[in-house]
């Protein structure tokens, strides 16, 4: 009898034990899977993080792009992924539903006045005398009577350090900074040098980059962060100043929103910026 109890409260002692070895193990389990959970969330909070950083950091270009010059060259927002691939080809596949956003930054304080043209020669003088140092530089945009233009320099080449000098150069056909049609090489007062020309945009794999081009030849084709589900632009004016307004909304996440503020004037009428711009960069 004593040895039948014996037995039965090892049996039952055991159970307990196996029922408290259980409950800790559960716990314990429940532990690891919570403490994922948070790391997990913590990590998709970081990209999220990331991407609406870069995503400012790359509109802050822009601005910095329109600060650059006051000609009538704004940024190019498209809704249109089509019409940008076929644009500019070589391109990823952007998006449906997201905008881009192209802009393009001059080095006013090395324009040139254009003194002759010999088919695709160009011959001037540095507007101002200067001692920054000479950029290399694939294009250039033209002012001219008729309206501005871009010229590409066919390979890259360093801005020479004298005054006066010689450029070879081509039309740039179907430019997004043309204001009117050209179809033969026209008549150039000003050569501004191009620094920067860029588009901004998400492509299907809901990756942002940077899309470096020389009109519509891509230079550069860069990834700047993943995860962006959606991305929108707009531009308006408030005292003649440009505002862009930016919303990213990260995969998994809500939109973010942030508002940039230019400091360039650019309203005023071609006219009266060539009159300005071929009398003397100011």
């Amino acid at each position: 009898m004593q040895k039948a109890n014996s037995t039965g409260n090892t049996i039952l002692e055991f159970l307990v034990a196996l029922l408290i070895g259980f409950t800790v193990i559960g716990a314990a389990i429940g532990a690891v899977v919570g403490l994922l959970h948070y790391q997990m969330k913590l990590s998709l909070v970081a990209k999220q993080s990331d991407v609406t950083i870069k995503t400012f950091q790359a509109a802050q270009g822009v601005i910095n792009a329109m600060d650059s010059q006051s000609l009538p060259l704004l940024p190019i927002i498209s809704s249109d992924p089509a019409k940008l691939f076929t644009a500019l080809r070589g391109a990823r596949i952007p998006k449906l539903g997201s905008d881009s956003i192209s802009a393009i930054a001059l080095d006013l304080r090395l324009a040139i006045r254009i003194l002759r043209i010999d088919d695709s020669i160009y011959r001037g003088c540095y507007v101002q005398p200067s001692s920054l140092l000479r950029p290399q530089i694939r294009s250039l945009i033209a002012l001219s009577p008729d309206g501005i233009f871009e010229l590409s320099t066919v390979r890259p080449v360093t801005l020479s350090n004298k005054p006066c000098f010689n450029l070879k150069v081509d039309l740039i056909p179907n430019s997004y900074w043309e204001t009117t049609t050209m179809e033969s090489k026209p008549y150039a007062e000003i050569l501004i040098p191009v620094i920067q020309e860029f588009t901004i945009y998400l492509d299907q794999s809901n990756q942002l980059r940077y899309l470096a081009h020389v009109g519509r030849e891509i230079i550069e084709n860069q990834p700047l962060v993943g995860l962006v589900e959606n991305l929108r632009f707009s531009l308006s004016f408030q005292e003649d100043l440009p505002i862009l307004d930016i919303s990213v909304t990260p995969l998994f996440g809500k939109a973010h929103r942030r508002i940039l503020y230019g400091s360039t004037t650019h309203r005023g009428s071609w006219g009266t910026m060539f009159n300005l711009y071929s009398g003397g960069i100011k």
